[in-house]
């Protein structure tokens, strides 16, 4: 869909659904691609990879500036849904703020909350990444798996998208 740039770094999206209307926002150290996600029988949902440099070495005002610019929920408006290593557990205030704007953590919504994603192959781990979806639609599950070669345990979070109205 998005030919990387030389020298990028952060996420992508990639999906068994169509995914139109790709944007690569500029200006960020990390990628932070976004696409519609077509899925039939529902309204489409903007969909945004994460992944703000983490706040750590003098990059605190970076990754408190990614995280702000974030789009909030719309609840009237677009379904959205933002993926990927937010660098923020639940106790980091903007991540609060942006899930309290009308969306719902998945692992939080199903119990696991607290299995730590990062990094992976140690005992004690912080919940990092997260599946943050449009409280429109529902979580049914989400579990957390290791990914041999990664540093992050991978999230999977199963959604109910709601149905459009039949014309």
């Amino acid at each position: 869909m998005l030919d990387a740039r030389p020298g990028a770094q952060g996420s992508g999206l990639l999906s068994r659904y169509p995914l139109t209307d790709p944007e690569r926002p500029q200006g960020l150290r990390m990628a932070m691609p976004e696409a519609t996600l077509r899925v039939r029988g529902a309204p489409p949902v903007r969909v945004k990879a994460v992944h703000p440099v983490a706040p750590l070495h003098g990059d605190v005002a970076v990754w408190e500036g990614t995280m702000r610019s974030l789009p909030r929920a719309t609840p009237r408006g677009e379904l959205r849904m933002l993926v990927g290593d937010f660098n923020a557990t639940l106790d980091h205030h903007l991540l609060r703020d942006l899930i309290g704007s009308g969306y719902s953590d998945a692992a939080d919504a199903t119990g696991i909350g607290l299995q730590g994603t990062y990094p992976a192959h140690r005992r004690l781990r912080i919940t990092i990444d997260h599946v943050l979806v449009d409280e429109r639609a529902r979580v049914t599950s989400a579990s957390v798996h290791v990914i041999p070669g990664s540093d992050h345990r991978a999230l999977v979070a199963r959604i109910s998208l709601p149905q459009t109205a039949n014309r």
